[in-house]
C-alpha cells in the first residue's frame, strides 16, 4: 500500500475575501486524471484515477483516502465507466478490459476479471448488455458483456475520442474528421450512430472537431472544438435543430436541469445556455483558461488551468483561489469541492494532488 501524505494547510484566508477555503492538500501519483462518484449500498465512494502510474485510489464520501485497487498498473488505465456495482477499466496498453467487482465496503472491492480485446483501448459506454469500446486504431468494438465476447469490430474513418450511448443507440463523435494540415475535413461526417447489432445507422455532419457529448431523451448536444458552437442533434430524426455560438476552443459540456455549462478555454469565459429559451449567457472569468465548470450545491465554479485557480461564477465580488497547480477534475459532496492537480506548484515535481475546500 502506497503511502499517503495530508497537509492541513494553515492559510488564513477570511471567508469575506472569497467563498472557498483549503483545508487540505494531498500528494497523488502521476497524472491524475479523473475523479467519479461511485454509490453501492453501502455508502457514497469516490474512485481517483492516476493515469500516469495506471492506479485506481478509492476515497470515502469525505474524500479521505482508503485504499488502491490491485491489479492495475501493469493495464495503463486510460479511463473507467461505472455499471451496477462494477467498475470497467480500458487498458491502453494492455488492450484489456479490467472489471472490479466494487459492491460493499470498500475492503472488499477485488478483482472480477480481465478481458483481453487486442485492441488499444481509449473509452467506452454501456447500451444495455453490450459494452461499446473505442480503441486508438480507429476501431469501434461490441463486447457481449454476458459472455465476454467481441460481437462486432467496426472500422472508423478517423480515430474517435468519445462515446455515449442511450436504450437504443451508440453516438460516436469523430474528434479528428478536421485536418488542420490541410485545412479540410477528413470525412464528411463528424458523428455516427450504430445500433446494437453494429450496423451503422446514421452518419451525421457537424462542425470542426466534433468532440464532447451531451443528451437528454430528445437531443444530442455535441461541441464543435474548433468552430467554437454546440450543435442539438434530433434522436428522432437525426437532423441538426439547432447551433448555439461559443467562445474559442470549448471544452468539458455539463448539464444541470435544462441548462448547459461550456468553458471556453480560448475565449477566458463561461456560457451558460438555457435550453427552455435558448437564451446564451456569457461569464468572463478572473482565472485565464477555463476547462471545467462545477455544480456544487447552489453555486456554479469554474476551474481555469492556465491560471491555476477556482472561482465562483455566482458571486462575482469573490476571487478566484490559486490552487497553485493545474487543476483536470473536480466534485463536489456536502460543503466539500475535491479538487485534482495535474501537477502541483508547491510540491516542484510532476506529481499530482488532491485539494480539499470547504464551501
Amino acid at each position: 500500500m502506497k503511502k499517503i501524505f495530508w497537509i492541513v494547510l494553515l492559510f488564513g484566508i477570511s471567508c469575506n475575501l472569497m467563498a472557498l477555503q483549503i483545508i487540505s492538500r494531498q500528494e497523488l501519483g502521476l497524472a491524475p486524471f479523473k475523479i467519479e462518484k461511485a454509490q453501492n449500498k453501502e455508502s457514497t465512494y469516490y474512485i481517483v484515477l492516476l493515469k500516469g502510474d495506471s492506479e485506481l485510489l478509492v476515497l470515502d464520501s469525505t474524500f479521505k483516502p482508503l485504499r488502491f485497487l490491485e491489479d492495475s498498473e501493469n493495464e495503463g488505465i486510460n479511463d473507467f465507466v461505472l455499471k451496477d456495482e462494477k467498475l470497467y477499466c480500458f487498458g491502453f496498453f494492455s488492450g484489456r478490459v479490467v472489471v472490479y467487482d466494487i459492491s460493499g465496503d470498500p475492503s472488499r472491492w477485488k478483482l472480477e476479471t480481465k478481458i483481453s480485446t487486442g485492441e488499444r483501448l481509449i473509452t467506452g459506454a454501456f447500451l444495455k448488455n453490450t459494452l461499446g469500446i473505442l480503441g486508438m486504431d480507429k476501431n469501434f468494438l461490441l463486447l457481449n458483456m454476458e459472455n465476454f465476447e467481441i460481437t462486432k469490430k467496426i472500422e472508423l474513418p478517423v480515430e474517435a475520442l468519445s462515446v455515449i450511448a442511450d436504450s437504443e443507440f451508440f453516438y460516436i463523435s469523430l474528434f479528428y474528421n478536421y485536418n488542420l494540415l490541410n485545412n479540410d475535413f477528413d470525412t464528411s461526417y463528424g458523428l455516427f450512430v450504430i445500433d446494437p447489432a453494429g450496423k451503422i445507422h446514421k452518419k451525421i455532419a457537424l462542425g470542426k472537431r466534433p468532440s464532447y457529448m451531451l443528451q437528454d431523451s430528445d437531443n444530442l448536444y455535441v461541441v464543435n472544438y474548433l468552430d467554437g458552437t454546440l450543435d442539438v442533434i434530433s434522436k428522432e430524426n437525426f437532423q441538426k435543430k439547432r447551433e448555439y455560438k461559443l467562445g474559442k476552443l470549448p471544452n468539458f459540456p455539463i448539464m444541470n436541469d435544462r441548462e448547459i455549462w461550456v468553458a471556453c478555454i480560448g475565449s477566458n469565459a463561461v456560457y451558460q445556455i438555457e435550453l427552455d429559451t435558448d437564451v446564451v449567457h456569457q461569464f468572463k472569468t478572473q482565472g485565464s483558461g477555463p476547462l471545467k465548470v462545477l455544480i456544487a450545491g447552489k453555486h456554479r465554479y469554474v476551474m481555469s488551468v492556465t491560471s491555476g485557480t477556482i472561482e465562483m461564477l455566482d458571486s462575482p465580488e469573490s476571487k478566484a483561489l490559486k490552487l497553485y497547480g493545474y487543476p483536470i477534475d473536480a466534485v463536489a459532496n456536502n460543503d466539500k469541492i475535491a479538487v485534482l492537480l495535474q501537477e502541483d506548484w508547491l510540491s516542484g515535481s510532476v506529481l499530482g494532488s488532491l485539494v480539499i475546500l470547504q464551501q
